[in-house]
């Protein structure tokens, strides 16, 4: 019975250990189960993992071809943007170059400007003084011609003597046609012999008065002539004879030089021959010509007594204080014609000279003007 019952017992327990093993068994079995199923689903994440590898895979060498070719194209790129900063850099040069072009073309602008304003500034007063050449020309021209016209008037009335008396105009012309003995002696007119200032001249003619149409002889010959009735003289003459001149006149001593209002002693304010000297000492050495009326009044009276004086207003007090006042009467002076035709004569030539001059100048100007046109353009 103990046998049995420890048989019992082992049964027991052996069922026991039976049913432990089996739970063991199933738990294993389900552990597999488990083990095996996760394994399956290792498997299948393992697949799905090479497969996402290789999708992976493919896409880094996507990924690298594309950045090779974006290397590629980096390199490109760089290289472009090197052969960019290259060309960049030369522009900058050559945009320096021109800049300096631009400002030496801006510079030569402005001095081209300079000299075109002061080109049309010298055209503007070469085209003022030109016309102002011209002007004075035509002024010149005028005067010129009126004053030839003056000359004109002067000269016929000096070739035709006016004023002169018939038997000095019959000697100077027997002077002029018959140039031999005896009237080879006539001289000549005083107002032929005497040059003198054309504004001093009036006073001249009234210092020497009638006598300025005396006929000078170098002697007696022509009186001669007249006295043996072989020459007739047709009208009045007053004759001077050089041979019968006096050696001094009376008062001639006299000296009014430096005082207030004196013009100076007439025959030392003319010109003439030496041989005529004498006879203008002789007619004009007792003549002062002063300033005024009153300053001959007050050196009559005094220390010019028994002088002649004229005035610069062509009044006259003789030695023995007789007095002339009023005015001449208009071209009734030889020596005033005279001395105004030789004036108008000089002052003609001077304006030919002036128009002449006035003629190269307006002709170098326009000369120059046109230089100036041709170098503006």
């Amino acid at each position: 019975a103990a046998t049995l019952k420890s048989l019992q017992d082992q049964q027991t327990h052996s069922s026991a250990t039976i049913d432990a093993a089996r739970v063991t068994s199933e738990a294993i079995d389900q552990k597999c189960d488990e083990l095996l199923n996760h394994v399956e689903a290792l498997r299948r994440t393992l697949t799905d993992t090479k497969q996402e590898l290789s999708v992976i895979d493919v896409e880094l060498e996507s990924d690298r071809r594309s950045l090779l070719e974006k290397q590629l194209q980096q390199t490109t790129s760089d290289q472009q943007y090197q052969a960019t900063q290259h060309e960049l850099t030369l522009c900058q040069a050559r945009l320096t170059e021109l800049e300096g072009q631009f400002l030496h073309a801006e510079a030569e602008l402005q001095t081209a400007t300079a000299q075109s304003d002061l080109v049309r500034e010298q055209l503007g007063t070469l085209n003022r003084d030109i016309q102002s050449s011209q002007e004075r020309c035509i002024v010149l021209t005028g005067k010129h011609e009126a004053m030839q016209d003056r000359h004109g008037l002067l000269s016929q009335m000096d070739s035709e003597y006016a004023g002169l008396g018939d038997g000095a105009r019959q000697l100077i012309e027997l002077a002029k046609t018959k140039p031999h003995a005896p009237y080879n002696t006539i001289e000549g007119l005083v107002a032929d012999l005497v040059h003198v200032e054309v504004h001093l001249a009036p006073l001249l003619d009234v210092a020497l008065g009638h006598l300025s149409e005396a006929v000078v002889l170098s002697n007696g010959q022509v009186v001669d002539l007249v006295q043996q009735k072989k020459l007739r003289i047709d009208g009045r003459a007053t004759l001077l004879r050089l041979d019968r001149l006096p050696s001094r006149k009376m008062g001639d001593r006299i000296q009014l030089d430096g005082l207030r209002g004196v013009i100076g002693r007439a025959d030392r304010l003319v010109n003439c021959a030496e041989q005529h000297h004498a006879l203008f000492q002789f007619l004009l050495g007792t003549t002062w010509l002063v300033d005024s009326l009153q300053t001959a009044v007050d050196l009559s009276h005094y220390r010019g007594s028994g002088l002649r004086f004229v005035t610069a207003d062509c009044e006259r007090i003789d030695s023995d204080g007789t007095i002339q006042i009023g005015a001449l009467q208009t071209l009734s002076g030889i020596v005033t014609r005279r001395s105004e035709m030789q004036a108008v004569r000089e002052e003609c030539d001077q304006i030919l000279s002036l128009i002449e001059t006035a003629r190269r100048q307006a002709l170098d100007l326009q000369n120059a003007a046109v230089d100036l046109t041709a170098q503006q353009e």
